[in-house]
């Protein structure tokens, strides 16, 4: 177990939350910074057995900020500290220009 906690914490630094587990292994999202400081979240899926073993990753963001999103305190800034996978359905906060919060339900099995 000890092993098991010290890669969750080494993987946290990517640092959209800490990683969830799923049928399919641990859901890790993390957040890029893009030209002109543009956020995209993105995610990766990592053995549930051997966390060090990558098992896939979006080749596109799976969540980016909408227009009305990317003014604000820190305009562009778009990041996540946490989210919840049940079967289906992700809740994802997250916020935007260091001003506001959002809340969205992307389908992480597909997007």
């Amino acid at each position: 177990m000890i092993w098991q906690s010290e890669v969750i914490q080494a993987v946290s630094w990517l640092y959209c939350g800490p990683p969830m587990e799923t049928d399919a292994g641990w859901l890790v999202l993390a957040h890029g910074v893009g030209p002109m400081r543009t956020y995209r979240i993105g995610a990766i899926l990592l053995d549930l057995d051997n966390p060090k073993r990558i098992l896939g990753q979006l080749r596109q963001q799976l969540l980016s900020p909408a227009l009305d999103e990317q003014d604000g305190y820190v305009p562009n800034v778009f990041y996540s500290c946490d989210a919840l996978a049940h079967a289906e359905t992700m809740v994802l906060t997250y916020g935007t220009g260091d001003a506001a919060i959002g809340c969205r339900c992307p389908n992480y099995l597909t997007d």
